[in-house]
């Protein structure tokens, strides 16, 4: 027990106070070497070279001294880094003091740019390279400095982290040696090293931590010296630059243009030769100037390059060391706010290639000037009167051939610099792109304020009581008052128009009336509803106003910037605008029921709902908006914690209570549930969020779920609008065709149009095309608007619910991971499979269906039960990989699969081959009438499984697939409906046959139902002993007219033989009567009796 303790006190004892020596650990057990490079290498070489282990304990074994090496060299860099602080300690106030007056003297020297005015274009150009290569030596040192101001502050997050999973793994590692009985195992000696490894960070970290203040002020210092020294290069590039294009922009001539002028003041042909070359010289101008703005774009774009790289390298850092905590979303907000984003004014894409060609052709016009001589005499040649001025030509092309080199060489230049501006800027683009994502990813799943808690609710009040004093203090503030002054004067426009619409009011009032009293009339217009929607939008103008003011009001005394008022008052006026207007079109008699004829209980449930809503929903949708501008300060916002906290509580009581009372009355419908459950859960789930700290990320939401409810609502508005116009132009349509019937007075053809031009169908089918288009217009909207979002789902891979571990090359690497991401995407297939599986199979159909042929009707069934089943089939097996089970996972359990459908399911596998085979040959199909074993009926429905059959006495019967394989089927419209019908009359003997044979065929060729492509065949059958029996054998069209056809045949068979006299014999029966007397008729009756008895 005693030697128990010792050991648990000494291992307390350690970690409290780690005592490191150079090359050894000192125990409970004694002093513990540490292994040398030398050492753990033999150790490597040794694995490696063992047959004798199993594979799985060599890669173990391998990873164990690969990372003994790293810890060997960790340990190296923790003693130089401890030396370097303690260096820096030694020095701290000195440092301090003298990095006080660096600063002091680099704002005063760094503060005023130097006069560029005498400089020429050479020298701003070659000043401008060396301040490039100054910004960029800042900015590489600036990215350092950042990073070691970033890693200090958080460093008390990293300290606390880190000695704690410190102090657990020294823990286990020293229980460990002390249970060993040999401390001079190397497996013991990796433990050791490992401590002692751990012990050095903990020890340097805090070291830093006790002289955070102090390493902070020196970052600060290096960091503000930095910063003023790149802000005054990037300061002095800018002016330089801006020179640069002045110059270019005034240069004119030359001396060489001066010349050409003079030279050319006689002669027209001179002066011809000389604007060509003053052309040129204003081509080279605008090169230069192009090139000037080149120039400063490209430093702009690798100045912001460097920025966004620097703050992916932080971002990498914070993620590793600070793992979710609140510091961490103020840092990632704060650097999510100086991301730089640059715009360029024109496409390289098209610039490039352009100078390409410019390139191109200015190569030729050089060379045709490469030989002075003869370029003169081609000029000479072409204007003889130039032969005396011989002297004067080879002057102007001699500057013509130096304008070209220079121009030329702009070109490249401008060229060169293009091609590189693309480099960076795509660089840019893409590494801005991937940053903005990486953060708003975590900013999503990371708490932006403390949950809930009782420390918290303390705060709540002296937090408040700061607040509402920082607004107190601002409303004193000039620029505050400038700001407001600012806005006010930018949204009056709105103020004046609301006061236009109020002296309008009655004017737009009677508009609107009368619009109504068109509707359904002979006046009425398909631009009547647009524009009665129009009005009553301006007619409530005024109602918005005012509420509009008083929210602005609050957002002024939130907001400071007048850009940020301006903006959320833009998008509070959207949120009042679109409940004002749905609160009035929803009145009784009203636009919604006037011109979308809803009924008006409808109209009143839904408007009782939104008059309580919105009330709760714009206060949110303020604090929302304001938070989503101001990101920075959300953390501090209490003021707009508690509104967002109090509205959620308040919708979510609102949304229970008419759920109670609408069940009270009522039953709902599925949709109807659905639709609660959202009004329900959604502030639920918003003031759960709230409650647990995630206020950056419920902001986030409550914008797009705000802006998503618009876009529904625009597509219910546009969708009855379009009804209702494409309803009246219908109208309008048949009225017109109608009233010209009625003046042609053609009463056959307007009766045969009336009831023959289906105008509702045409409708229909064009308001369904309207439709599509209408979802697909909004469906892209709430895509692009939930678009930057889509980002923070890749979060979801992050999270592993299945993982496991395997040493590859001697590292440990995770494989076959099920993420949520997986889960969630495998039902999102699923899902998608269903809701095709429900509606395309059905689709298909139908559009086969429009075919008019005779077997459209079975093909569509066929195409129906096949695409069911294929897209079941890729349903599973699209989830099933987005799951990570692959086929060599499925392979065993498909074989027992077999082996049991070989034995066990026999039967029902037959059945399913054998629909399948149905299915595919098509030997039946839905509609078929067909007879298999004595049963006759028609082919209903085909499964996998069995044939439904509905039988001539109108009873379904099924049927196993496999009999219609193995018996013997009669189909009796598979490729042919046409079916011959035997006919039999009997005559009597002594009448006319060939008559009667006529007469039959006469009868047979005025039947509808009887095929005219076969030839019907009439002959004598047979003598029989009472009638000449005659044959009809015809062929029927339909198999379902066969009953008709016989039918017909008796009937005008009878009717023209009678009317011709030609007797039908019948079967003749002889009757004899016995007359009995009393007496004898009662000894037959008791005879009878008698019988019966026995």
């Amino acid at each position: 027990m005693l030697k128990l303790m010792k050991k648990y006190l000494f291992i307390f004892l350690l970690i409290l106070s780690p005592y490191v020596l150079a090359e050894s650990l000192s125990t409970a057990s004694g002093n513990i070497s540490i292994p040398t490079e030398a050492e753990i290498n033999s150790q490597i070489s040794s694995v490696a070279a063992d047959s004798n282990l199993a594979e799985e304990t060599r890669k173990a074994k391998l990873a164990s001294l690969k990372q003994a090496l790293e810890q060997l060299n960790k340990l190296k860099e923790l003693i130089n880094d401890q030396k370097e602080l303690k260096s820096t300690l030694a020095n701290a106030s000195q440092n301090l003091r003298q990095q006080a007056i660096e600063y002091n003297d680099t704002e005063k020297k760094f503060s005023k740019i130097p006069d560029i005015s005498a400089l020429s274009i050479e020298d701003i150009e070659k000043t401008l390279s060396d301040l490039k290569d100054k910004t960029k030596s800042l900015q590489a040192s600036l990215t350092e400095i950042s990073a070691e101001l970033s890693s200090l502050q958080t460093l008390p997050e990293r300290v606390q982290s880190t000695l704690t999973n410190n102090k657990s793994s020294i823990k286990d590692s020293m229980e460990a040696i002390n249970n060993a009985s040999d401390t001079n195992n190397f497996d013991v000696r990796l433990k050791a090293l490992n401590i002692l490894v751990l012990n050095k960070e903990n020890e340097l970290f805090q070291e830093q931590f006790q002289s955070l203040s102090t390493l902070q002020n020196l970052a600060d210092y290096k960091s503000k010296i930095l910063n003023t020294k790149l802000k005054y290069y990037q300061d002095y590039v800018s002016a330089l630059q801006n020179r640069q294009t002045e110059l270019l922009a005034t240069a004119k001539n030359d001396n060489s243009e001066t010349d050409s002028k003079h030279a050319a003041t006689n002669d027209p042909g001179l002066s011809k030769l000389s604007e060509t070359n003053q052309n040129i010289l204003k081509y080279l101008n605008e090169a230069r100037q192009r090139n000037s703005i080149l120039n400063k774009n490209a430093h702009e774009v690798s100045s912001a390059l460097g920025q966004i790289q620097q703050i992916q390298k932080s971002l990498s850092a914070q993620l590793q060391d600070l793992n979710r905590s609140l510091v961490l979303s103020r840092l990632l907000n704060k650097q999510q706010s100086v991301i730089p984003e640059i715009k360029l004014s024109y496409n390289l894409d098209e610039k490039i290639p352009d100078l390409n060609i410019w390139l191109y052709d200015l190569k030729e016009l050089r060379d045709n000037l490469f030989d002075i001589n003869k370029a003169t005499d081609d000029v000479i040649n072409l204007t003889p009167s130039l032969a005396e001025n011989r002297s004067k030509v080879e002057a102007i092309l001699k500057q013509r051939q130096n304008l070209y080199n220079t121009l030329y060489q702009e070109l490249a230049n401008e060229l060169n610099t293009s091609i590189a501006l693309k480099i960076d800027y795509t660089e840019l683009n893409k590494l801005r792109a991937q940053v903005k994502n990486d953060i708003t990813e975590k900013l999503f799943w990371i708490r932006s304020n403390q949950p809930i808690s009782l420390e918290f609710l303390f705060t709540i009040i002296p937090f408040l009581t700061n607040e509402i004093v920082a607004i107190g203090q601002k409303l004193h503030s000039d620029e505050f008052l400038e700001n407001t002054l600012n806005t006010i004067l930018n949204v009056s426009p709105l103020w004046l128009l609301a006061f236009l619409i109020i002296y309008l009011r009655k004017y737009l009032n009677r508009v609107e009336n009368r619009l109504a009293m068109r509707l359904d009339h002979q006046n009425d217009k398909i631009w009547v509803t647009p524009l009665a929607i129009l009005v009553s939008i301006l007619s409530q103008l005024p109602k918005m106003i005012w509420r509009i003011v008083i929210g602005a009001i609050f957002i002024i005394l939130l907001l400071s910037d007048s850009s940020s008022q301006e903006k959320v008052i833009f998008m509070l006026s959207l949120h009042i605008a679109v409940f004002v207007f749905c609160l009035e079109i929803l009145k009784p008699n009203s636009l919604a029921q006037r011109h979308f004829s809803i009924p008006p209980a409808e109209l009143e449930q839904k408007r009782a709902i939104m008059s309580k809503i919105w009330f709760a929903a714009i206060p949110v949708l303020i604090i929302a908006n304001i938070a989503e501008i101001d990101a920075a300060n959300i953390y501090y916002d209490i003021l707009g914690y508690l509104i967002v906290v109090i509205s959620s509580f308040a919708l979510a009581i609102l949304s229970a209570k008419w759920l109670k009372n609408k069940l009270s009355y009522e039953s709902l419908s599925p949709a109807m549930w659905i639709f609660a459950g959202l009004c329900i859960c959604t502030p639920i789930i918003i003031l759960i969020m709230m409650l647990s700290g995630y206020y950056y990320t419920t902001v986030k939401l409550i914008n797009r779920l705000a802006y998503t409810f618009y876009f529904v609502l625009l597509y219910w508005l546009l969708k009855n609008t379009i009804r209702r116009m494409m309803h009246t132009a219908e109208n309008n349509l048949l009225k017109q065709r109608l009233q010209k019937f009625a003046d042609l007075k053609l009463k056959k053809e307007k009766n045969h149009n009336k009831h023959g031009i289906r105008f509702e169908f045409i409708g229909a089918k064009a308001f369904k095309l309207v439709n599509i288009v209408l979802l697909a217009f909004i469906a892209a909207c709430i895509y692009t608007l939930w678009n930057d979002l889509a980002g923070v789902l890749g979060y979801l891979k992050t999270i592993n619910i299945i993982s496991n571990e395997q040493i590859i090359g001697g590292q440990k690497v995770i494989t076959n991971v099920l993420t949520v991401a997986d889960v969630l995407l495998a039902i999102l297939i699923l899902a998608i499979a269903s809701i095709l599986n429900r509606n395309l199979p059905t689709l298909l159909e139908r559009v086969m269906l429009l075919r008019s042929d005779n077997m459209s009707k079975g093909t569509a069934y066929t195409i129906k039960i096949v695409s069911s089943y294929g897209i079941t089939a890729l349903g599973i097996i699209f989830a099933a990989g987005s799951l990570g089970i692959k086929w060599e996972n499925l392979q065993w359990l498909v074989a027992a699969l077999s082996v049991g459908l070989g034995f066990g399911l026999q039967e029902i596998f037959s059945n399913f081959v054998s629909g399948l085979i149905i299915l595919f040959e098509r030997q039946i199909r839905v509609g078929d009438i067909i007879t298999l074993s004595g049963l006759s009926g028609t082919v209903n429905k085909i499964r996998m499984r069995s044939t439904t059959i509905i039988s001539f006495e109108n009873k379904e019967v099924m049927i196993p697939n496999r009999q219609f394989i193995t018996s013997a089927l009669t189909n009796w419209s598979l490729s042919n409906t046409v079916t011959k019908l035997e006919f039999t009359v009997g005559v009597a003997y002594g009448s006319d046959v060939e008559k009667a044979k006529n007469l039959l065929r006469q009868i047979i060729s005025r039947c509808s139902y009887i095929s005219k492509s076969n030839q019907p065949v009439v002959y004598i059958q047979s003598l029989a002993e009472s009638s000449v029996n005659i044959l009809c054998e015809v062929f029927v069209s339909e198999i379902g007219k066969r009953k008709a056809t016989n039918d017909y045949l008796c009937s005008e068979t009878l009717r023209i033989f009678a009317e011709n006299n030609i007797e039908i014999p019948f079967n003749m029966l002889e009757v004899n009567i016995k007359n009995l007397d009393k007496s004898n008729l009662a000894q037959e009756f008791k005879r009878s009796i008698q019988k019966s008895a026995e």
